[in-house]
């Protein structure tokens, strides 16, 4: 009888260790997770003065040796074309970032001038039950750096309550809280991507919980378009790149057309308005050019400030209408097309910015003038300028023949 108990409290001595034992793996095995994410993640800050935000960010893939892609939500960047952020590979620099593409499913892609860690993303669907984390700078982190207490994202564990819309929107339990969005949603002991974290629901309680992430795959199409050469688990059953070769509908095709007439038509109006820009600049620099007096110098500085304007107009009239028809290419899953236009639209809006850059150096420039300074001109802005016209140029070529790869 002696020895049977022993035996009953030696196996009961060995389950226990067994089961610490297995324990202390798996937080050994979480931790290493954590440990993966964090130098991929970035703090993203939109917006100027009383109109800043706050948000998450993380690294999908690698632009030459020296840029990054990250992937965060549409609303955390808002309408600010160049948010800055803060990557955790190297949290003592702001970065300025590019917002490259942006989806209706709430996502945008923004571009870095920094290399970063990619991280893996899901080719498939976690089920329902599986251990998740995420990962970002909630609210009680954004106050703490504001403190001047430092920078550091919190990470989360929870599970997959509910993947609805057939693996379009996962539901979580992990805590989530503003400036939350745009976190990665991980598998806690791989660090594979499922999701992007999007939506915090705190409920009639005010708990945490009950939170939503659009899942990875959804995005696939959206990140193929922004040209990100993002690396998939298990690549092949539902990356990407297998939906270029599917049959094109009669309703894709019109989808497309449409989005072409669209992308034409706000092509033209921007056309017309770089255009008045460009004859504006012209006018200027005439004016500069035979300015004898203090008078003219007045002229000058008139000329230069309605340039300064007229560029402005462009930038916030015009490219929204383009990127809204680029939207809809994106829409009709013409990848060739979509592809052609995300990058026009890209070009232009770098084209616009250098032309903001060269406008805004020379009014500066006549101001010094003016004040018997020495003047300043970005001449460097004016060489991209031509690159970046030559290139579009190029390009404008090729689209015209995008109306016949819709019909395809």
């Amino acid at each position: 009888m002696n020895a049977f108990r022993g035996s009953v409290t030696l196996t009961l001595v060995t389950a226990v260790a067994l089961m610490m034992t297995a324990v202390v793996a798996g937080q050994e095995n979480e931790t290493t997770t954590y440990a993966q994410i964090e130098p991929s993640l970035g703090f993203v800050i939109a917006g100027k003065g009383n109109a800043v935000s706050f948000g998450s960010a993380f690294c999908i893939a690698t632009v030459g040796s020296n840029s990054g892609l990250l992937l965060t939500n549409r609303h955390v960047i808002a309408h600010d074309r160049y948010p800055r952020v803060i990557l955790m590979a190297n949290p003592n620099k702001v970065l300025a970032a590019a917002v490259v593409r942006v989806s209706q499913l709430d996502a945008a892609v923004l571009l870095i001038p920094s290399a970063c860690a990619p991280l893996q993303l899901s080719s498939s669907y976690p089920p329902v039950g599986t251990r998740i984390a995420i990962a970002g700078f909630p609210s009680i982190q954004i106050r703490a750096a504001l403190s001047g207490l430092g920078l550091s994202p919190s990470f989360h564990e929870g599970t997959i309550s509910s993947v609805l819309a057939s693996g379009s929107a996962l539901e979580y339990d992990a805590q989530t809280d503003h400036g939350n969005s745009g976190s990665p949603l991980f598998d806690v002991n791989t660090g594979t991507v499922y999701g992007l974290v999007t939506w915090v629901n705190t409920g009639e309680t005010g708990a945490l919980q009950n939170n939503m992430a659009i899942g990875i795959l959804a995005l696939a199409p959206f990140l193929q378009n922004a040209h990100a050469d993002a690396s998939y688990a298990g690549e092949g059953s539902g990356s990407a790149s297998s939906s270029s070769s599917q049959p094109r509908s009669d309703n894709q095709n019109n989808g497309c057309l449409s989005g072409l007439e669209e992308f034409h038509s706000a092509l033209a109006d921007w056309s017309g308005a770089f255009g008045r820009y460009t004859e504006s600049s012209q006018r200027t620099t005439n004016a500069a050019a035979s300015a004898t007096s203090r008078l003219s110098l007045t002229v000058v500085q008139i000329g230069a400030a309605l340039e300064l304007k007229a560029i402005r107009s462009v930038i916030n009239a015009e490219e929204p209408k383009l990127q809204n028809a680029d939207l809809e290419i994106e829409g009709s899953s013409e990848p060739d097309t979509s592809q052609l236009t995300a990058s026009i639209v890209n070009n232009i809006q770098y084209l616009d910015q250098y032309a903001l850059s060269w406008s805004q150096s020379r009014y500066y420039a006549i101001l010094a003038v003016a004040n018997g300074g020495t003047p300043q001109v970005d001449q460097s802005a004016i060489e991209r300028i031509r690159d970046l016209q030559q290139q579009i140029s190029q390009q404008l070529i090729t689209l015209r023949t995008s109306d016949e790869i819709c019909r395809r």
